[in-house]
């Protein structure tokens, strides 16, 4: 009876009803009935029975004079979608009682099942080059609030209706802006304010209500970098100081520190008095505006117990390092490759260790003194 005819449309919420005479009811119980009837579907070949299952007798029901001529066996149709729009699902009803059959089949196809998801669109997790993503801020001395500020984007779908984002690495503000419908989607977009540079990770939970269970959840890691407010090459003053460290550490970039202007927007100023000149500030990472004399980089030098030397820096992006030794300060080995930051884009920390050959000719444990130096350049 229900469905009416083969084709029709069934979703984890219907009710299959198949229609019998009340006279096979008649001085018997709904148990007794129940047990007489089996349901098999077959989902292994659309439109085919093969491979059909019998399906669990506690889904079925009696529902008794479902009309003036009919009772009818109630059955709750299970979950049947395949993925597949098309595919015709066999439904076979059968009584059986004293050797006598019926038999009654219908063609269904399956209501499309939209699983719940979550998906953090903005910002993405690879650029085109399918490299990870860097979402990058202007390095400008006074910034703006909107210049610390990004767009995060999630995407669900319309079965969501709350979402909670923690930071599990790094910590933030976020401010819900709004929802939007796009089809069976929805769109949840947020303001990430105050931002710094570093490294990030966020968890998306979706439930389909505020206090509801979790039905979804998904991470996404994203690294924030100060990313040059104008061309990276550009140095108007000729100054050997890119205008977008001038720009960022508030330094003139028409004034290269010669007469008639001013000494501190020079390469050889120093207007933090740190007795560190701004072009050894720029180069090695420092601040040319705040006394940090007692920040400058330096090399860590340890023994490890097998008499190799475990040597450790901190880097900033696009330079290049280079370890060597020495046994009187007056000739000097280098100690491996370069060591090239063109590819990074947050600070860090390297480790390298001086075992002898091959990065080096001898073990340090055969020379009686060994003297360490870290050089640092523009690539």
């Amino acid at each position: 009876a229900f469905p009416s005819t083969d084709g029709e449309v069934v979703g984890d919420d219907y009710v299959l009803k198949a229609y019998f005479s009340k006279s096979l009811g008649d001085g018997i119980s709904d148990q007794q009935l129940i047990d007489e009837f089996s349901i098999a579907i077959g989902s292994r070949l659309s439109a085919s029975p093969a491979g059909a299952v019998d399906q669990d007798r506690a889904l079925l029901s009696i529902v008794r004079d479902e009309t003036a001529d009919y009772h009818a066996l109630a059955f709750d149709v299970p979950e049947l979608w395949t993925g597949d729009p098309e595919f015709l699902h066999h439904v076979e009803v059968s009584h059986a009682r004293g050797g006598i059959a019926l038999l009654a089949t219908r063609l269904v196809q399956a209501a499309e099942v939209v699983e719940p998801f979550v998906s953090v669109v903005q910002p993405p997790a690879f650029d085109g080059g399918g490299q990870p993503w860097v979402e990058g801020i202007p390095e400008v001395a006074n910034p703006t609030p909107e210049q610390r500020e990004i767009p995060i984007r999630v995407g669900t779908d319309d079965g969501v209706g709350h979402l909670t984002i923690t930071f599990e690495q790094g910590n933030g503000t976020l401010t819900f802006v709004e929802v939007v419908p796009v089809g069976i989607q929805q769109s949840w977009d947020y303001r990430w304010t105050g931002v710094s540079p570093g490294f990030y990770r966020i968890r998306v939970d979706a439930r389909a209500s505020r206090a509801g269970p979790i039905i979804a959840t998904t991470t996404r890691d994203i690294t924030v970098a100060l990313v040059p407010s104008v061309p990276p090459g550009q140095d108007n003053d000729s100054d050997s100081l890119p205008d977008w460290w001038e720009i960022a550490h508030g330094l003139s970039t028409a004034d290269n520190g010669t007469t008639p202007g001013s000494a501190g927007n020079g390469p050889e100023g120093d207007p933090d008095g740190d007795g560190i000149l701004n072009f050894t500030e720029f180069l090695v990472g420092l601040d040319p505006n705040q006394a940090d004399r007692g920040a400058f980089p330096s090399l860590q030098v340890a023994a490890n117990p097998d008499g190799s030397v475990r040597l450790t820096f901190p880097s900033i992006p696009d330079r290049h390092y280079t370890l060597s030794w020495s046994s009187d300060l007056k000739n000097w080995t280098t100690l491996g490759a370069i060591i090239d930051t063109g590819a990074e884009v947050l600070p860090a920390t390297y480790e390298v260790t001086d075992a002898g050959p091959p990065e080096s000719p001898s073990h340090p444990a055969v020379t009686g003194w060994r003297f360490y130096r870290l050089e640092v350049a523009l690539p």
